[in-house]
């Protein structure tokens, strides 16, 4: 049978109860449990002694469990009445799950593209200032929903699964969703550098926009100049190039910006060095442009990315900035 409620669907033990292979019963403890209270309390079948100090359930199937599960049962009129979660009980309550669930939040309207330059300007020019970078936060304030035992049950798993994640999608995706669940809001610098060695799309939109940058400081006369980028440049990585990255970061902006020291100009050309910083801007969330869509497994737990930016509005893990900078150099004969 496959479950269609957000709260059951993707969790091994519960598909495993749902067919009977086996029920849950008293005396089990598991995620699989968890899930159960905390689907018994979102229907109005309290346990007051099975939920800890965070909200959470305790994912032990006592007395307590028992009695909320023949509760429900009873109520239903056409279940067995045994305390047993096993396919009817775990098939009504997946339907009434479903049922009750909200309609998915809505998403902050799409970023703009970048402004694209003027043809005759080109993308770069002297001068010190980064360029304009889109602030892609969302419209959805951090804390501004209650707190849903279903998603605190989903928070703490996860938590508990982070060493697997970093096995299942990478170091980086690991430390990046660390971050989000520390629920600090604080800015993370990236391991730039790694990303653009692993990911061949990111160092090639990065030798793109050196080459750019290189044709215009050739152009300029004898003498010293500070040069940036006249605007961003809008990469993606991939999930089938690298899918540590693709969950770590997904879509980002960069430009460059350095100092070119010109010392001679010749008929064929100059002779200088370039002395570069290549930057990288981004935002981490899950309700925006390129998350929709994703799930996450580790072990025993899915999550999907609208659960992910529910522990955001509910104020148990925080977005924040992403920003990472690689300094190089580059000379050149005429």
């Amino acid at each position: 049978m496959a479950l269609k409620s957000a709260a059951l669907k993707g969790d091994k033990r519960i598909e495993k109860a749902a067919a009977n292979n086996p029920p849950l019963a008293q005396g089990e403890s598991s995620h699989g449990v968890a899930l159960l209270q905390a689907a018994l309390v979102t229907l109005k079948f309290p346990m007051p002694g099975s939920i800890k100090k965070n909200g959470a359930p305790d994912g032990v199937f006592g007395s307590e469990t028992a009695n909320a599960v023949m509760a429900f049962q009873a109520k239903q009129k056409d279940l067995s009445v045994d305390g047993i979660a096993g396919k009817h009980t775990i098939a009504r309550l997946d339907s009434l799950l479903l049922a009750a669930s909200p309609p998915a939040p809505s998403t902050a309207p799409k970023p703009p593209k970048p402004p694209a330059p003027m043809p005759t300007s080109g993308d770069y020019e002297i001068g010190k200032d980064d360029p304009t970078v889109w602030n892609d936060k969302k419209v959805v304030d951090w804390n501004t929903k209650p707190k849903s035992v279903l998603i605190i049950a989903k928070y703490v798993a996860l938590q508990k699964s982070l060493r697997i994640a970093a096995y299942a999608v990478g170091d980086d995706a690991a430390k990046h969703l660390q971050r989000y669940l520390d629920n600090t809001g604080a800015t993370l610098t990236i391991d730039l550098e790694g990303m653009l060695k692993e990911v061949p799309k990111a160092g090639h939109l990065y030798g793109t926009v050196l080459a750019g940058m290189l044709a215009f400081v050739k152009q300029l006369p004898s003498g010293t100049y500070d040069v940036t980028s006249k605007r961003v440049w809008r990469g993606t990585n991939e999930k089938d190039e690298n899918k540590n990255w693709y969950y770590a970061v997904g879509s980002y902006y960069a430009w460059m910006k350095g100092r070119a020291t010109i010392t001679a100009s010749t008929a064929s050309g100059n002779v200088g060095r370039l002395d570069f910083e290549y930057k990288f801007k981004d935002f981490y969330n899950w309700d925006g442009e390129g998350h929709g869509g994703k799930q996450v497994t580790f072990g025993p737990i899915t999550i999907t990315d609208e659960e992910m930016g529910e522990f955001h509005r509910e104020g148990l893990a925080k977005e924040f900035d992403m920003v990472g900078s690689t300094r190089d150099s580059y000379a050149w004969n005429a």
